[in-house]
């Protein structure tokens, strides 16, 4: 099978580096292979692209999981046959613990020879062209954290670097205003925070949507309705223990599609990477693409 392998060479701090000889020894056991490197946000969707012209079989993303996700936009764009390999170097890498991929790298190497092709749901938020997400999509408090954290800071501190900049816009910033979320039967609620899942997993071992099932064809999302910064301090101490649904102002719901909007300027991400603003609409797309799995 000719494998394209896509890298992120900063993902993780780096850590590409010391697997670097094993992964190619690994797949070239049963592929031939070629290597890419991105050098900028957004360059994986056209690699894809491109290696999938050039007749590549397989297209393997090595990084987090916004690798994953820009892999995932260029390889439905050109042919949803194609199938992707996954090889986590992320910070949380949602999309592995959620689709049972090893987290060791060596390990997940291996899948993509002995692994089989299964399709799977992908999100989808319309626009032109669409944009698919793999895990989830956050809109409000989280989406403002992720847009401020600096690629530096994600690079060195990892994980870290998403909970000191939330601690700081906790403390010093104003939350984000309400909007609101209309789901398929058309009953609408007021939010401060949401997390719309076609995944299970949240922000790495944590369970927003403890529901989601990444081949059902349904949406789960969590909704925050209470305001204040005390709130949602709460909301968030309730997420670590896996108590949240139990919490007043808090809905959870399971649909194909749902319509998102406010008249504030609210941010949305999408698999761990700040994605735009509001109006949203977004979808189910069932049994989108092929992972290849164990």
């Amino acid at each position: 099978m000719r494998v394209k392998l896509i890298i992120n060479p900063v993902a993780g701090g780096g850590k590409i580096h010391q697997y670097m000889t094993s992964i190619k020894k690994i797949l070239r056991e049963c592929n031939e292979l070629d290597i890419s490197f991105t050098q900028k946000p957004g360059e994986a969707v056209t690699l894809s692209r491109e290696a999938i012209r050039q007749e590549y079989e397989c297209i393997v993303a090595s990084g987090g999981d916004g690798t994953l996700n820009e892999v995932i936009n260029g390889v439905i764009r050109e042919d949803p046959a194609i199938p992707i390999g996954f090889i986590p170097l992320g910070i949380t890498s949602v999309f592995a613990l959620s689709a049972g991929i090893p987290r060791h790298p060596l390990e997940a190497a291996r899948i993509i020879n002995q692994g089989h092709p299964r399709r799977m749901d992908l999100g989808k938020i319309s626009g032109n062209p669409p944009t698919y997400f793999a895990s989830m999509l956050g809109l409000g408090f989280d989406a403002l954290v992720v847009k401020k954290v600096l690629p530096g800071e994600k690079q060195r501190w990892g994980r870290w670097a998403f909970i000191v900049q939330g601690v700081r816009e906790w403390m010093l910033s104003p939350l984000p205003s309400p909007f609101l979320l209309q789901e398929e039967k058309g009953e609408t609620y007021s939010c401060f925070q949401a997390v719309i899942s076609n995944a299970p997993y949240y922000g790495g071992p944590f369970f927003i949507t403890p529901s989601a099932n990444l081949n059902d064809g349904r949406l789960d999302i969590c909704i925050f309705q209470k305001r204040g910064k005390l709130s949602l301090l709460h909301f968030i101490s309730r997420v670590i223990q896996g108590k949240h649904l139990s919490l007043d102002g808090v809905k959870y719901l399971r649909t194909r599609s749902a319509k998102i909007w406010s008249e504030k300027k609210i941010g949305a991400q999408i698999d761990g990477d700040f994605w735009g603003y509001l109006p949203i609409e977004v979808e189910a797309s069932p049994l989108a693409l092929n992972f290849i799995l164990p």
